[in-house]
């Protein structure tokens, strides 16, 4: 009955993953929350485990000892918020938890046996609800975070066992740890930190794998009703009937977990226009004399900086663009002290959604101001605006995983700010290809 229970629950947390994840749509229009991200992996870890007793007589038992255990299961993760900094990650586990003591010295026993081990391992089907807070930016190839959340288990299977010397003679008992040898449930509260790596396994697909590190601290009693009244068939004062055993037993444990996952396409609000085409004429290289896209490129000579067509030839030509900056002076315009982009900016800014839609990389849209006003202001406007193409270019079609802002103010010139033309060349945003 407990396992159709819990399998009950996680089907409505999973059936409820899709709900969030349409209410989130729903809210990018009122909060212009740039999207959400779905993602489904497996997990495989390590714990060490070990119980905690509030009442353990140390006389009688000196060593209280961790074991190894191991956990395997499969998430679904959703992430949100305005740089997809929080998620909430449903998990299915098999964990092995319990602990031993050893070296225990109780002349007490009816068996004759002393300096025994007593061990518990006992499986648990587990449901895991962590929320993760990320650091860093979504399209960072290196994502750091930490996590917290409860943990809800169902004893399944596993043993006690006890070891001991019965005259020289090695002597042991054991017996099945679900029944009347442990609580049926067990509820605990798991927090950690972890980083992902992304990568790319094709052109189009993205994964991560990752390595976390979490406490599993163990919050209700793991004795069964039948050890507290002595009924049990085995505890850790005595492996027999009619002993009941006083205090507490919980089962905590620490565990290192390498994760494995595969995004799925985001949700995001979407314009109702058709995503732009580049026409062939796009793909060429554009020589104008008196254009601004002429005028930015001289200004970049030398640096990192390179045209939107520049780069558009260098991809026809086969050539990487990888680690190279879209400097956007002239084309990307907005209104004073306003992060509003303006109309004159759409077409260019389509022609550049549609190019890095095809590009299917991670871009990182920078933004910098000349040093006209304070830092303060500086800063504020150079994030906005940054933030608002990056808003823009996800509207027309560009994965929200796979690009994020960073803001800079005056603080990153590329030209001198000392003059007019120099402040209009710094006042600028900017678009990295990472990979």
């Amino acid at each position: 009955m407990r396992h159709r229970i819990l399998i009950a629950l996680t089907i409505a947390v999973f059936g409820a993953m899709g709900t969030v994840a349409q209410e989130v749509d729903t809210e990018v229009d009122a909060e212009e929350v740039p999207a959400s991200r779905i993602s489904v992996g497996a997990s495989a870890g390590l714990r060490a485990n070990f119980m905690r007793y509030s009442e353990l007589n140390k006389s009688i038992y000196p060593h209280n000892r961790a074991t190894l255990g191991t956990s395997i299961g499969v998430f679904g993760e959703i992430e949100w918020g305005k740089e997809l900094h929080w998620g909430l990650r449903p998990e299915l586990n098999f964990t092995r938890r319990g602990g031993k003591l050893t070296d225990v010295r109780n002349d007490m026993l009816s068996a004759g046996l002393n300096d025994y081990t007593y061990s518990a391992a006992v499986t648990y089907f587990d449901l895991r609800v962590p929320v993760l807070l990320y650091f860093g930016k979504v399209c960072s190839t290196w994502r750091p975070y930490i996590y917290a959340g409860p943990a809800l288990g169902f004893a399944s299977a596993g043993r006690f066992k006890v070891v001991g010397n019965d005259a020289g003679k090695e002597a042991s008992y054991k017996v099945n740890a679900t029944g009347d040898n442990v609580a049926k449930a067990r509820l605990g509260l798991e927090f950690g930190v972890g980083v992902k790596y992304n990568f790319n396994i094709t052109e189009k697909m993205k994964a991560y794998v990752g390595v976390e590190m979490a406490y599993d601290w163990g919050l209700t009693d793991t004795y069964s009703g039948a050890e507290k009244n002595g009924n049990a068939q085995v505890n850790n004062d005595y492996f027999g009937n009619n002993y009941s055993v006083r205090g507490s037993r919980k089962f905590s444990g620490m565990e290192v977990r390498f994760t494995f996952g595969l995004p799925l396409k985001g949700f995001g609000k979407q314009r109702k226009s058709p995503k732009p085409e580049l026409v062939e004429e796009d793909r060429m290289p554009v020589r104008v004399e008196t254009n601004a896209t002429e005028r930015t490129t001289n200004a970049f000579a030398g640096t990192n900086c390179f045209s939107l067509d520049e780069i558009i030839e260098m991809m026809a030509q086969g050539s990487s663009v990888e680690g190279k900056t879209i400097c956007s002076v002239d084309d990307i315009n907005f209104d004073f002290n306003s992060s509003e982009i303006r109309e004159d900016s759409y077409s260019y800014l389509d022609k550049l959604a549609a190019t890095l839609v095809r590009m299917n990389a991670s871009v990182e849209v920078k933004g910098h101001t000349d040093n006209v006003g304070t830092d303060e202001v500086n800063m504020r406007i150079s994030r906005d605006r940054a933030r608002a193409v990056m808003e823009y270019l996800m509207e027309q079609g560009v994965d929200a995983s796979k690009i994020c802002y960073s803001y800079y103010g005056a603080s990153r010139p590329l030209v001198s700010n000392e003059t007019v033309e120099g402040r209009r060349i710094n006042r600028r945003v900017e678009v990295e290809i990472l990979r």
